[in-house]
């Protein structure tokens, strides 16, 4: 067919300058069209179609086998309480810093107003307490938190510093109502005003969990600043305060000032929710 590029289709032998040169003449196009039309008939179709299915049930399967894979390291995460759960996935610490520990003994003074007026920046009570919100907080394994009243499905926790000073607090009170007892406290000394769910009983048994609680605070950090002995009046070492070490620390404020950015107060969250 004029036009058309041929394809090869025959082969035969001529003389070109005395030379035998073997060539072969080409198909035309319409007929490798046809050829090509033979070769996806049904037949071939559906033997592509099966390749093409198999290869689709391997892929299916494999998705499934990670997706259950993923689900089940999820739910053992969730039931070991080993996720990944720590302040910083939350709240940003910032860089470290030195800090040298230097006496600041007013935080044990035995004025209670002046010692309540140290701690009251960060809220010692349920009354007053902040909380951020974690979202997907069941992937960390973590119990649930306070939900808001506009959306229960939002937990909301407190970081854990908060209980410690907290706890501290706690413990200095017990401290003066011992004293106080023992007679050896000044004359102005205030004696404390328990919260109102708390009689002195209860009271101490609160301190007994912030005696356990400041303990595995302690173990957790693990700090292992190297700290050496005071020299006494007489020259010898016997013993260290701490002070004057430098210790790697973050910077309080900061951490502080970045919670208050994110928090939630007590008043929008369910804070008399049962627990489950």
């Amino acid at each position: 067919m004029k036009g058309i590029t041929p394809r090869w289709i025959q082969s035969g032998v001529e003389k070109e300058n005395d030379t035998e040169v073997e060539y072969h003449e080409i198909e035309p196009l319409h007929a490798a069209a046809e050829n090509y039309e033979d070769s996806v008939r049904p037949e071939s179709l559906r033997k592509v179609v099966k390749i093409l299915a198999g290869a689709n049930v391997g892929l299916l399967v494999t998705v499934g086998i990670l997706l259950w894979a993923t689900l089940k390291e999820g739910t053992l995460s969730s039931k070991s309480h080993n996720g990944p759960w720590w302040s910083k996935d939350i709240i940003d610490k910032g860089p470290e810093i030195a800090v040298t520990f230097k006496p600041a003994y007013n935080y044990s003074s035995f004025d209670f107003k002046s010692i309540k007026n140290l701690y009251t920046k960060y809220p010692l009570d349920e009354s007053k307490l902040l909380a951020v919100p974690v979202p997907n907080a069941q992937k960390y394994g973590i119990p649930p938190g306070y939900p808001t009243l506009s959306d229960s499905q939002i937990e909301n926790y407190s970081p854990a510093f908060i209980h410690q000073f907290h706890c501290l607090s706690l413990w200095r009170d017990s401290y003066w109502m011992l004293r106080h007892r023992l007679g050896i406290v000044p004359a102005n000394y205030i004696p404390p005003v328990f919260i109102y769910w708390e009689n002195e009983r209860e009271h101490l048994n609160h301190v007994e969990h912030c005696m356990d609680y400041l303990r595995q605070t302690i173990s957790c950090w693990a700090d292992t600043t190297m700290e050496g002995p005071e020299p006494h009046k007489d020259g010898r070492r016997i013993h260290t305060d701490g002070m004057g070490m430098r210790h790697q620390c973050w910077d309080m404020e900061a951490v502080w000032e970045r919670f208050r950015e994110m928090r939630v107060p007590m008043r929008y969250l369910n804070a008399s929710r049962s627990a489950a």
